[in-house]
């Protein structure tokens, strides 16, 4: 690949991503945010050092984000029953209702832009999405 292709893929991605967060805007919550909501949107509480390993940051950068969600009414600490040092978060009902309908707005948003390109076009793109995925993770 010679360093014409992989900055236009790089820019390429970018603008991908700039269109799939056009409907972010919407959304009462940041993009991180929503990344550590739709974290815990599968209904597993998970502790601080779990969610932080996850989103690839520190503990101190989860906790902040935290207790930024919690003061909204989105997320809810829970304490171990076996053992009170440990903490978990979930969502809130409420946080799983916002987490649900900006999946929903999000996929929505792929939808309408995927159906500008067609069918042949869009397996063509998964096709190769896929085989992205699956070279990198051989890799």
């Amino acid at each position: 690949m010679t360093q014409k292709q992989a900055r236009e893929i790089f820019d390429l991605f970018r603008k991908m991503g700039k269109l799939l967060d056009a409907d972010r805007r919407a959304r009462p919550l940041t993009k991180a945010e929503f990344y550590l909501m739709n974290m815990l949107y599968d209904g597993k509480p998970a502790n601080v050092t779990v969610l932080a390993n996850r989103l690839r940051v520190s503990k101190t950068t989860v906790s902040k984000l935290i207790h930024c969600v919690e003061g909204k009414g989105y997320v809810q600490r829970i304490t171990d029953s076996n053992d009170r040092r440990i903490t978990y978060i979930q969502l809130t009902e409420q946080g799983k209702t916002l987490t649900r309908s900006c999946i929903l707005s999000h996929k929505k948003s792929l939808v309408d832009m995927v159906d500008r390109i067609g069918e042949e076009d869009t397996n063509e793109l998964i096709r190769i999405m896929n085989k992205i995925v699956e070279k990198g993770e051989k890799a």
